[in-house]
């Protein structure tokens, strides 16, 4: 386990299942971890989290997995813009249970606007700000 963190973050890590996983993690994998993290990240773009791009990204709205691992994405990219959490999993746990409410209003208001079922084509949502500029070298590529 990394030597620096504390007692009371090893147990935050311990109590959930999502995160238990990390327990033995040490430092040289944490960074690569981070590395990976940030590979995604600066390819990332705040219209890929957009109503726009919704039924392409899930389907429905009816699989809670995708929608969980959707708004997962989505909160990483703000942390990544600078967004930073301080109430540990209250605080984490409230913002997946509003981004998979807000995305399941989104496809019901999409369904019913249409009628057909199908997604109709929206604006784009407010993730949190501008797209951070990329240095040219990295690009924007997937």
């Amino acid at each position: 386990m990394i030597d620096d963190w504390t007692d009371e973050l090893s147990e935050m890590i311990l109590r959930s299942k999502y995160t238990k996983w990390a327990e033995s993690v040490d430092d040289q994998t944490l960074l690569a971890i981070y590395w990976f993290i940030g590979e995604i990240l600066v390819r990332t773009r705040e219209t890929d989290f957009s109503a726009v791009t919704y039924e392409a990204r899930l389907g429905s709205a009816d699989d809670p997995a995708k929608l969980r691992k959707d708004v997962a994405m989505e909160a990483l990219y703000e942390i990544y813009r600078g967004k930073r959490y301080s109430d540990g999993f209250n605080e984490i746990t409230d913002r997946l249970r509003a981004g998979v409410c807000d995305r399941q209003q989104l496809a019901q208001e999409d369904a019913e606007q249409d009628g057909t079922g199908h997604h109709a084509t929206r604006p784009e949502s407010k993730s949190g700000g501008n797209d951070k500029p990329q240095p040219e070298s990295e690009g924007r590529s997937r």
